[in-house]
């Protein structure tokens, strides 16, 4: 259709699992990194409060990966999924 040469991509990345992350408590959750970040096994990737602000668990990413999303909203309460990675193949 044209006769220039097709542009190639840079890579696909296909996911290969996902990981997700709750919190262990009700309170506000700040995170420190954003969606379509790279993130490697232990980096902390952001932090629960209590309502007074009193830090309450700090979240780190338990697989190597990309994330896939965060909690939107500040507040979260226990049980709810914080953060999800997807672990490229």
């Amino acid at each position: 259709m044209t006769d220039e040469k097709p542009l190639l991509s840079e890579g696909i990345a296909f996911i290969e699992e996902r990981s997700y992350i709750n919190s262990a408590h009700t309170g506000f959750f700040y995170p420190l990194k954003s969606s379509g970040d790279y993130v490697k096994k232990g980096m902390k990737v952001g932090y629960v409060t209590d309502f007074f602000s009193e830090t309450k668990e700090e979240i780190y990413a338990d697989t190597n990966g990309i994330i896939l999303y965060l909690l939107g909203t500040p507040p979260v309460s226990e049980g709810e999924t914080l953060v999800a990675i997807g672990m490229i193949k």
